[in-house]
This record gives structure tokens, C-alpha cells and sequence, in this order.
């Protein structure tokens, strides 16, 4: 069962310098939300197609067109009139998830192409995890009941947040260093990063905290030392786990520091916010990282970025992009629709835009106004006037 054994004591501040006592572990870089994880291993590219973002869902079946982007991410409701149609317990999203990913790669191979895990929860619609959940050689992968749990359950019984039709939801025990293996194959896996039509994962939850959990943490009665020792595994679990998508040539959508969603980075109107915000991205420190930045229509946690001033908006984004940059939007609360109708965040012809490789960095020639060349022409943004310049 989860225990003191399982989840040790640990200082919950971090700064107890006292002997013996051991501090507590950096939040992973996807937790800090810093910039601070390493980029992908990817070959950079330039063109504004193949640098475009969305999260497509489609309940009734896959989603079509989404090879006309550069980086697209799958819910775990994708498809789910398809895979929901089997027997309730022979559920199995991960493979309508890769039958999506074909289909994309197929429309154009280029396309970067990733998939649903969620690091908080084992997920019964999940094949692989629906096994794990079910082996009674693997209860102390999950989270179990604690004594003195205040429904009063058998202590050691695994904790079941069940989703609709009844299928069950178990809290992963990052403190167990075999799930930490496991995930390691699952995620490397042949219907997750191990197919060549993945290219990485969205790992909802990462922070280990609970934060949309609450209520199980008191269901199952555990102490505010073992919700934290939790906390520190998942970090430390992530990290790991990051390392070894890098190392396979994939990724995790998490790692580009805009948690599920954008960044709103960009300006939406000129004047003396608009330079303040090109001079701040204007860095080689931000270049470097990896980000996703929303573009005009974009949803980050309620927070929709103005319509209009998409050439504006194209325009500083290639001035100050680095190479590991996608434009567009991610998560938004409610991305699935019908194939029959477009995607809930539809492709621009601005995106066709394909500069070639920069040429120079980016660069403030007169005050307030931003300035890069490329192989094939000139982007410019004159925060004063906000007009655009797309030179190609």
C-alpha cells in the first residue's frame, strides 16, 4: 500500500538547511514554465507552414487537413465515436491516435504529429495503461487509500476516478521507481513515440500537484507530506522522461513552456507596448528556447488573443522567431468538432509564406521599428505605425 515506506517526510519548503534533512528537488523545466527545457533534436526549419501549430479533435471520426501544418497534437477525444463504439472496456484511443497520425503523415510527411498521455492519471481507454491497471503485480503503480481516509475504505485499496461509462481513472505513484520504467516504454512505445508517424507527446498534468485533483487527495486521506513527495517524483520523473523523447528524436508539447496552450508573445496593436514587447523578444536567450506563440483568434486559459492583424502578427513573429518556434494556437477548452466542418483554428494564406533561412537576427534599425533579412526577403514591423512588411 501507499505509505511512509512509499512517500518519505520531505521539507515542503525546500530551504531546511538542517543536517540530515534533504532539500527538495528543482520543479522540472516544464513545471517552472521558464524556457529552461532543452529544444528538440529536430532539424530547423523556416517555412511558415511547416512552422504553424493547432490541437485538432474530432469526435466523429479523424480529423482532415491537418497535414497543412507544421506541428499538430491529437486529444485523448479524438475519434471517440470511433474507438468508443467497441465494448466498454475494450476501449483503445492510442491506436485511433496513431490511425490519426498516418493519416496526417500521409497528407504530408513533414508535419510533426503528437499524441495524448496524461502524467497524473492511468487511463482505461488506453490499451497498454487499461493492462497495467488491471495486473495485480502492478497495484503500486497507483495510488492507494491511506488509514484513517475519512470514507473509511480498506487502506491499500487503489483510488478509481472514473470518467463517463465507467472507466476507471488511477493516480500514477511517481515515487515508484517502476512506473518511472514503464513509462519510459510506453511513451517510446510502438503507438507513441516509437512509431515513425509520432512525433511526440502532450503529457497532460505534469506538475504532479494535484491542481485539478484536489478531492482525491482528501478521499484517499493522504498527509500533506505524501501529496508532496508525489509532487517531487512527478518532477523528477518528467525530466527523465524528457530526456529520453530528446534522445529518440522526439518531444513533449509541455516542454515548450506554454503549459496545454500559446504563448501570447506578440504584439497586437502598435505604439509603446508593441516596442516594449519586440525589444524584450528580441534576445538571443529567447531565440534559443522552444515555444509555441499564439497567434490572432488563439485561446491561452481563457484569454483569447484579438482577431485581426495577422500580417502584423506573421510579420513579428519570423523578426524575432528562433528555431524551434510554431505559430498558431494549442488546447482551447473545447477543440473537437465534426470532420465535416474545418478546423476549430483554420489555416491562413499568410502561412505560405517561405522566407528561407534567416540571414540575420533580429534588429531595431530606427526606433521602434524590428528588422530581419532571410534568403528569400525581408520581414519588418514599425511598431509606431504597426504596419507590416513581408518582403518575399
Amino acid at each position: 500500500m501507499l505509505g511512509a515506506a512509499l512517500l518519505p517526510t520531505l521539507s515542503v519548503s525546500g530551504q531546511d538547511n538542517t543536517p540530515g534533512v534533504e532539500p527538495l528537488p528543482p520543479p522540472s523545466c516544464a513545471h517552472a514554465q521558464d524556457g529552461s527545457c532543452p529544444p528538440p533534436t529536430w532539424h530547423p526549419v523556416y517555412d511558415m507552414n511547416l512552422s504553424t501549430v493547432v490541437q485538432g479533435c474530432n469526435y466523429s471520426g479523424l480529423v482532415i487537413g491537418a497535414g497543412r501544418y507544421g506541428l499538430v497534437s491529437f486529444d485523448w477525444q479524438n475519434g471517440a465515436d470511433v474507438w468508443g463504439a467497441a465494448p466498454t472496456g475494450e476501449w483503445n484511443c492510442s491506436a485511433v491516435a496513431l490511425a490519426q497520425a498516418a493519416r496526417v503523415k500521409a497528407e504530408d510527411n513533414r508535419t510533426r504529429v503528437f499524441v495524448y498521455r496524461n502524467f497524473c492519471l492511468a487511463l482505461a481507454v488506453l490499451r497498454t495503461q487499461r493492462e497495467a491497471m488491471g495486473d495485480p503485480a502492478k497495484r503500486h503503480f497507483f495510488l492507494q487509500y491511506q488509514p484513517g481516509n475519512p470514507a473509511g475504505v480498506t487502506p491499500g485499496t487503489i483510488f478509481d476516478s472514473p470518467m463517463s461509462q465507467n472507466q476507471s481513472q488511477y493516480f500514477w505513484n511517481w515515487t515508484q521507481p517502476e512506473v518511472l520504467q514503464w513509462w519510459r516504454e510506453e511513451i517510446l512505445g510502438p503507438d507513441a513515440a516509437g512509431s515513425p508517424f509520432i512525433d511526440g507527446i502532450f503529457t497532460d498534468d505534469v506538475d504532479g500537484t494535484f491542481q485539478e485533483h484536489g478531492d482525491a487527495v482528501a478521499a484517499m486521506g493522504m498527509s500533506d507530506d505524501q501529496v508532496q513527495a508525489v509532487s517531487d517524483a512527478t518532477q523528477s520523473a518528467y525530466t527523465t522522461l524528457l530526456r529520453a523523447l530528446i534522445e529518440a528524436r522526439a518531444y513533449n508539447w509541455q516542454a515548450f513552456g506554454a503549459e496545454d496552450w500559446t504563448q501570447a508573445l506578440l504584439p497586437t496593436k502598435g505604439g509603446a507596448a508593441c516596442v516594449a514587447s519586440m525589444r524584450a523578444l528580441c534576445t538571443a536567450e529567447l531565440r534559443a528556447q522552444p515555444k509555441l506563440i499564439s497567434a490572432p483568434g488563439a485561446n491561452r486559459a481563457g484569454a483569447v488573443v484579438p482577431l485581426g492583424n495577422m500580417r502584423q502578427m506573421v510579420a513579428a513573429f519570423l523578426v524575432m522567431r528562433g528555431p524551434y518556434w510554431w505559430f498558431g494556437q494549442g488546447w482551447s477548452g473545447h477543440t473537437c468538432t465534426s470532420h465535416r466542418q474545418p478546423l476549430p483554428f483554420p489555416y491562413d494564406p499568410l502561412w505560405d509564406i517561405s522566407p528561407g533561412h534567416p540571414l540575420t537576427n533580429c534588429s531595431e534599425p530606427t526606433p521602434g521599428v524590428f528588422r530581419r533579412a532571410f534568403e528569400h526577403g525581408v520581414a519588418a514591423l514599425d511598431c509606431n505605425s504597426f504596419n507590416a512588411t513581408l518582403d518575399f
